[in-house]
């Protein structure tokens, strides 16, 4: 409810000293409105005052953080709102999701799912799929389903593990030999297609030959999947359909609310231009600049793509970027690199001895490129981000870590290894020393601990999947994402999973891994800010800061994390205005 000031006298609070940076004297002569927030406890995450009662905002920003008591004179000003709406209820930093994919998720999502595990969407629960014979018959159903016989069929969440491994065109064309059939792999970064979908997009004997991420059989022919850098040769004739009008725009209502649900108040997209600026950003601005988008949008380019798209203009344009810059969707001054291939595939590069089943995965960026890839940005002055997943790729991009400051040497360089699947004590050390962050995709272990204790990575390794005990151990600063599509954009249930290291399945995998739950909090608030270089705006509730805030039923760290997972959020604020969360 909310309450006027004659209201807020019912309560009998006590006049007294607002002991914080804004007297209430100076309060009432301002021009803007204020608002109270009252809430049962607010939880600032802000070490100097880690608990009070009420917050006080005024141009989307945080005036006052106190107690009931030394904010009561705020009930004297002119044109003062007290809201008590949350009274009942526990404030929090809104949520920091650093890396996700909005245009990617909102394309995936708006395909048919077909993932070995549930997916909850806004429209309800996608039930997953195990088992090759039930992925086909799930694949012949939709098939079936198509009235336009020219139109492809394009599926997302086949996994080997899951589904049987070695899916190929012939598997493909045993559902369709009319139509163009494309499984696209759990973990995006690999396409599975059949004969005809081979023939779309162009990939013949000949030309496979000649394309890197092809894979072939003995006899030359491509088997279907493409891969990596073999993607890139799919998306050239899958985007025009994927990335259509009416798809994106279903798929970005999906991931809206999902976002929205998740509590979170920015997201960063930690790649854009992986399909084009062309293509993305008459996207982006369409379903994200709005004003009833409950959270914003920061942008961090991948100059590799843009690279394809603005060839020698792409340093200019990359710093003309930031013109387009509105209060939702503005850009970083921040850039990302792609190391090694994707852990779901099990393409991330890794050291001798591999994977069990043979393999040491694949290079996006070859090591002996990485330094000179980065170097014109760090020199610029940019904040670097690397995926880097396997433990080969750690030792690759260190090694470029340590050219960069070699040759140009930075303080709080903030550069900042994303996912960060496994990794060798050596390499936790060397990251440790070189004042390097961690951003970490902890779903990894949630959902493939189990197994790949038994498949690909074996036991040892399975145990060590995302190692954040250890690097807060050494003393480096960790954040926790979603990567959306690859894990649910829902940071209480990272954090969840960082902090009781259990999987899917329940069990615990690397036990030593585990953060606290302070520490598991802090990384989807305020070291999450710190990790893009937005502490000073968002990830605490303390003055000058963001009015950005989440409404949950009970304090995280009272009722324990094993609740977690089922602290929805209630609402988000958002620089001062309240977005109910609706279910």
């Amino acid at each position: 409810m909310l309450h006027t000031i004659s209201g807020w006298r019912q309560h009998k609070l006590a006049v007294s000293v607002i002991c914080v940076a804004l007297t209430a004297a100076a309060a009432c002569t301002r021009a803007p409105a204020v608002t109270v927030f009252v809430a049962r406890s607010v939880v600032t995450m802000d070490p100097a005052r880690p608990h009070a009662e009420a917050v006080a905002v005024a141009d989307g920003r945080i005036i006052a953080v106190g107690s009931r008591e030394e904010l009561s004179p705020l009930a004297g000003c002119k044109g003062c709102v007290i809201d008590e709406r949350f009274a009942d209820e526990v404030l929090l930093p809104g949520f920091v999701e650093n890396h996700l994919h909005p245009d990617m998720a909102a394309m995936l999502l708006a395909l048919p799912i077909t993932a070995p595990f549930d997916w909850e969407l806004p429209g309800g629960t996608v039930k997953g799929i195990r088992g090759r014979q039930a992925f086909l018959d799930r694949l012949r159903e939709l098939d079936g389903a198509l009235d336009d016989a020219e139109q492809p069929l394009i599926t997302w969440g086949y996994h080997d593990f899951f589904h049987g491994a070695g899916l190929d065109r012939d598997a493909l064309d045993a559902v369709s030999t009319t139509r163009a059939v494309v499984a696209w792999h759990r973990s995006f970064h690999e396409v599975i297609a059949n004969s005809v979908a081979l023939k779309w997009m162009g990939v013949t004997r000949e030309t496979a030959a000649r394309l890197p991420g092809v894979a072939l059989r003995a006899d030359g022919e491509p088997t279907g999947r493409l891969s990596e850098l073999g993607l890139l040769v799919a998306l050239g004739t899958l985007s025009p359909v994927v990335l259509g009008e009416e798809a994106m725009d279903r798929g970005h209502s999906i991931v809206r609310q999902m976002i929205h649900r998740g509590g979170i108040t920015t997201v960063v997209d930690m790649a854009y231009g992986m399909f084009s600026d062309e293509r993305e950003w008459p996207i982006l601005k369409r379903n994200l600049d709005r004003d009833d988008v409950p959270f914003r949008t920061r942008l961090v380019p991948l100059p590799f793509a843009l690279g394809r798209e603005w060839g020698d203009d792409l340093f200019d344009k990359v710093e003309a970027l930031p013109q387009r810059n509105s209060e939702r969707l503005a850009f970083l001054r921040q850039v990302k690199m792609i190391g090694d291939g994707a852990f779901f595939s099990l393409l991330m590069r890794m050291q001798p001895p591999g994977y069990l089943e043979g393999g040491v995965g694949e290079w996006n960026t070859e090591p002996g490129r990485m330094a000179d890839g980065l170097a014109p940005w760090w020199k610029a002055g940019y904040q670097l981000h690397v995926h880097s997943n396997g433990d080969a790729a750690q030792v690759a991009v260190l090694d470029a870590l340590d050219q960069l400051q070699a040759e140009h040497p930075r303080e709080d360089h903030r550069f900042t290894f994303h996912h960060f699947a496994q990794a060798r004590p050596a390499e936790l050390d060397r990251l440790a020393a070189a004042g390097a962050l961690v951003s970490a995709n902890v779903y990894y272990n949630y959902f493939m601990a189990d197994i790949y204790a038994e498949r690909g990575l074996g036991l040892p390794r399975a145990e060590k999947i995302t190692p954040l005990g250890s690097l807060v151990k050494r003393g480096v600063k960790v954040s926790l994402h979603s990567d959306l599509p690859m894990g649910p954009a829902r940071p209480l249930l990272a954090a969840w999973a960082a902090a009781t290291r259990l999987t899917h399945d329940g069990n615990t995998r690397g036990a030593d891994e585990a953060l606290t739950p302070g520490q598991a909090l802090l990384a989807i608030t305020s070291d999450a800010a710190y990790a893009v270089g937005m502490e000073d705006e968002l990830g605490s509730i303390r003055v000058g800061l963001r009015a950005d805030f989440v409404a949950l039923p009970d304090d995280p760290l009272v009722v324990g994390v094993e609740a977690w997972p089922d602290l929805h959020p209630v609402a988000t604020v958002l620089s001062g205005k309240v977005y109910p969360v609706s279910r």
